[in-house]
């Protein structure tokens, strides 16, 4: 939910940036019941990155304007929603 920001500040500032799928990243003994240590996390994605970037599932977020039109059209389709209810409720 908050990648898109996320990313965006660092790729503006000129670095790469790559965004797993977290869904589709296993790491390393995760099955195996093993304490959360981020920092192992983080090093085991850096090495990942350094392989083959296509090891994280990248995700490519859309750009900011798409995502303002986006709510554009998610917000006219919110209203179309509601005058349809009020219409057929009020005859």
């Amino acid at each position: 939910m908050h990648s898109p920001w996320v990313s965006r500040v660092p790729s503006e500032l000129g670095h790469e940036v790559i965004v797993a799928h977290a869904r589709n990243v296993r790491l390393t003994g995760e099955g195996e019941h093993r304490k959360k240590d981020d920092r192992l996390d983080a090093q085991t994605l850096a090495r990942l990155a350094r392989i083959d970037p296509q090891f994280l599932c990248p995700v490519k977020h859309r750009s900011t304007r798409v995502l303002a039109d986006l709510t554009v059209i998610r917000a006219r389709a919110g209203l179309v929603r509601g005058h349809t209810a009020l219409v057929s409720i009020c005859g």
